[in-house]
């Protein structure tokens, strides 16, 4: 068994003619793959595989290649284990990405790329899964229940670039463009437009009770793109409209990791005393912001803009006044 498969990932690595690939690179490209044997083991599969495959050798200038002849239209569908462990790695982790069909190819991949990888004498391949994984910089929330067959036909919708006709919460009959889709945390929303209007828009896809895919192509807004619209602001809460220059103070090693993970590209960091910093940034002027500043509790001082700091006096005073009851 392992034999015919080494000669599989063998001929999935040699190129159509007038492309080449030599005995090192094969040698290599096998190797990667678990499979330690020398040149002359790979020349003998070559010739035995010639026999078979339409496989030529070009041996008019070094390094030698071989290759296949351009006339060859055969199709090397087995699947090699750096694309099994693909396959595992996309079930894994992409989940809330992928249209039905491909979700659906990708599961039925995830068995066979698994059978593949334990046939594998490539250990580190075989680990690889359990190495890798992926922790929110957020607390842990619970998924909120979505109905499924809503989000398969949402994600078909998408596909096919189709308007949709959706009940979201109290309100029905909505026709919806969707343009879109974000995992935010454990929550998936749909960037889209309503009705006929142009404004961006971005709606939880557990909150659509209800959806039906109609019979009219979606027309994106102009220089509509999602990274764009991302990196623009649209999943933030504004506070206030623009950045705002922030100084703060961090005691006790609160702001330590602001050293190698930055608040800005203009940070500026000085050492007070020992693990007590005095940090400058410019920031979105975002809830978000004021969210993170209250996470650090009695580690955080805010020295400017007074209009912060006044916020942040009175949210302690409240927090205060809570415990206190």
């Amino acid at each position: 068994m392992e034999t015919a498969l080494r000669h599989i990932a063998l001929l999935r690595m040699i190129p159509k003619k007038p492309k080449k690939i030599c005995l090192d690179g094969l040698r290599k490209g096998l190797k990667s793959l678990g499979y330690e044997v020398s040149d002359r083991t790979i020349q003998r599969d070559l010739q035995k595989l010639s026999r078979f495959f339409p496989l030529l050798s070009d041996e008019r200038s070094k390094p030698y290649g071989w290759y296949f002849d351009e006339s060859f239209d055969g199709s090397l569908s087995a699947v090699s284990p750096h694309e099994a462990l693909t396959d595992v790695l996309a079930s894994k982790f992409l989940q809330n990405y992928l249209p039905p069909p491909i979700k659906s190819q990708v599961d039925r991949n995830e068995s066979r790329a698994f059978n593949v990888l334990s046939e594998s004498t490539c250990k580190s391949l075989i680990g690889w899964p359990d190495k890798v994984s992926h922790i929110p910089n957020e607390i842990q929330l619970l998924a909120p229940e979505v109905k499924q067959a809503v989000v398969d036909k949402l994600y078909d919708a998408l596909f096919a670039e189709l308007k949709i006709e959706i009940n979201y919460k109290n309100k029905e009959k909505q026709t919806v463009s969707p343009l879109g889709i974000v995992v935010r945390g454990q929550v998936i929303y749909l960037v889209c437009t309503f009705w006929s209007y142009k404004d961006l828009r971005h709606i939880a896809v557990h909150r659509i009770q209800s959806l039906n895919i109609l019979d009219e192509q979606v027309q994106y807004p102009e220089r509509f793109n999602l990274e764009r619209y991302i990196a623009e602001g649209g999943f933030k809460y504004p506070q206030n409209s623009g950045r705002v220059s922030v100084e703060l103070e961090f005691m006790d090693k609160a702001g330590n990791h602001l050293i190698e993970t930055p608040l800005s590209e203009d940070q500026v960091i000085t050492e007070i005393e020992k693990n007590h910093l005095h940090v400058t940034a410019t920031v979105e002027d975002t809830k978000e912001l004021r969210w993170w500043l209250l996470g650090f509790g009695q580690y955080v001082k805010v020295i400017s803009p007074s209009s912060l700091r006044d916020e942040m006096r009175q949210k302690a005073k409240q927090m205060y006044a809570n415990y206190c009851k």
